[in-house]
């Protein structure tokens, strides 16, 4: 600092990173920068990193020269990614979940900035280990990344020991989630009650008048509660009542495994009731396996019921099923902005909140039945439902 190797407001790089140039170890690195922070040579702004404060500057000039101060040295942002999604297969695939998509556009959108990227992929059966995710991301603290993305990993409590060695580190924390966090971190996601409240209103737009919320993933998952509460949210808002939706969602954690649980628990549902008017199901993977046990009975979606997912995955777009697309790329910039924003010391807003949009196909498309409807209510006076 006193050479001017490094300018005033220069982000020293992370303890890592030093100790491995001197050669020396973590612990001697930390007293040395704690004199320095004591004398005034540097200075430690919360959740952003260490900086060569201007007494290191003053120091350094001549006592007879005025200098003036140093432009801030230009950093390219080295950002970590931990991706920590369960894994969903259907026939040997894994399904493509707007977490991947927003990685890579994330990366892509990193790249334009002038910066680089280090992904981790942690996925694999649900749920994922906590420490696996913390192991990942010390990892990349390790390897000097000014900034953590944890992409998916929804459920994962922090704990204190974790989180303070961020913020010793200076390393900023961005969460891409799909649905709000537990924890006080800044992030990107996107709104699950918003989505199912289009969802129920799309099938009401259709003609459907009694709706079915089903679900073979556990309402313990707050995605799932969220998206039934928008689907009630809905109906209240059309003023209907609340008897124009029912529920059949799964309490036993065996069907939240993979596809053919997901077929299994459809199949029970067809054992005790008819096929209901229009259905929100709570994904893509449970609304196709509502199909297929629909199929195997002669009923087809679109003709006999309207149905309709989330996450707009690969089956949804080979089943002509309608569904939610979440805003990957959105959510993508957007966490991009935050964690840029930290690194930088730019205040700016904790969380951003997106909205999915619908893609609409053949499995809600029923205007003829719709217009049908709405001609024998005219002319009868009666309400006609499903």
């Amino acid at each position: 600092m006193l050479d001017g190797v490094w300018a005033v407001g220069a982000m020293l790089p992370s303890r890592k990173a030093l100790a491995d140039e001197y050669g020396v170890n973590m612990e001697t690195v930390q007293r040395g920068i704690k004199q320095l922070l004591d004398e005034g040579l540097l200075v430690a702004r919360e959740r952003r990193g260490t900086f060569v404060a201007e007494l290191a500057a003053e120091l350094a000039a001549p006592a007879a020269t005025e200098v003036e101060p140093a432009e801030p040295v230009k950093v390219s942002p080295r950002i970590g990614v931990v991706v920590g999604f369960p894994e969903d297969y259907v026939e040997g695939q894994v399904l493509d979940y707007y977490v991947y998509e927003a990685v890579r556009e994330f990366e892509h959108l990193a790249a334009l900035a002038g910066g680089s990227t280090s992904v981790i992929d942690v996925g694999g059966p649900s749920p994922i280990p906590q420490g696996t995710i913390i192991a990942a991301t010390n990892d990349l603290i390790d390897a000097g990344m000014h900034g953590i993305i944890l992409a998916g990993c929804e459920a994962m409590e922090m704990p204190g020991a974790f989180l303070e060695r961020l913020l010793v580190d200076g390393t900023s924390l961005v969460l891409i989630n799909g649905e709000p966090s537990r924890v006080s971190i800044p992030q990107a996601y996107y709104d699950s009650r918003d989505a199912g409240r289009q969802a129920a209103q799309h099938l009401l737009e259709q003609g459907c008048r009694k709706l079915l919320f089903f679900s073979a993933k556990s309402p313990d998952y707050q995605w799932v509660s969220d998206r039934e509460d928008g689907v009630h949210d809905a109906i209240a808002m059309a003023g209907l009542p609340a008897s124009a939706i029912t529920r059949f969602v799964s309490s036993d954690p065996a069907f939240d495994v993979h596809y053919d649980k997901a077929d299994e628990f459809a199949e029970s549902y067809f054992e005790k009731h008819r096929v209901p008017d229009g259905v929100v199901a709570s994904n893509d993977l449970t609304a196709v396996a509502f199909m297929n046990a629909a199929r195997r009975r002669g009923l087809t979606a679109g003709r006999d019921y309207a149905i309709i997912g989330f996450d707009d995955v690969r089956i949804a777009r080979t089943n002509g099923l309608t569904s939610l697309r979440p805003p990957a790329k959105d959510v993508a910039r957007e966490a991009l902005k935050l964690v840029l924003d930290q690194i930088a010391g730019v205040r700016g807003p904790s969380r951003v909140c997106l909205n999915s949009h619908i893609v609409a196909r053949q499995s809600s498309h029923r205007a003829d039945w719709a217009r049908r409807s709405l001609d024998l209510e005219r002319h009868l006076a009666i309400p006609i439902t499903a």
